[in-house]
């Protein structure tokens, strides 16, 4: 049986959730930080996707997104995830994914869920 998705609203803004496969420690390195940063920066420029809030904590990260499609959001976490977990395996010789699938994603529909999201990802 297929699961139905939820529908998307281009105007919410999508926070997304992400952790490491292991819960463990993935961002301890200020390097690791940049090349996720710079990777995202780069991505969401490539897909048009607007990043109000962006918080990157030791073992996870938290994105406000705002998006037109959720194929070009899935695009966009596809990419960075892709490139940051291939640079982070060859820093560190390992190998496999390096984030949990899927991302966590819930959709902020009204002005002040946006406002209160945005509020919750900065004071990460």
């Amino acid at each position: 049986m297929r699961v139905k998705e939820k529908r998307f609203y281009p105007d919410a803004i999508q926070h997304i959730y992400q952790r490491a496969v292991d819960r463990g420690v993935i961002f301890y390195h200020v390097e690791d930080r940049l090349v996720l940063l710079t990777t995202a920066a780069v991505n969401k420029r490539k897909y048009g996707i607007i990043i109000p809030a962006f918080a990157v904590m030791f073992t996870h990260i938290h994105q406000s997104a705002i998006s037109r499609s959720r194929l070009l959001l899935s695009k966009y976490l596809q990419d960075t995830n892709s490139m940051v977990s291939r640079a982070y395996n060859a820093e560190y010789s390992r190998t496999g994914q390096l984030f949990e699938r899927p991302p966590g994603i819930s959709q902020k529909k009204s002005w002040k869920d946006k406002k209160s999201n945005i509020i919750y990802v900065y004071n990460n």
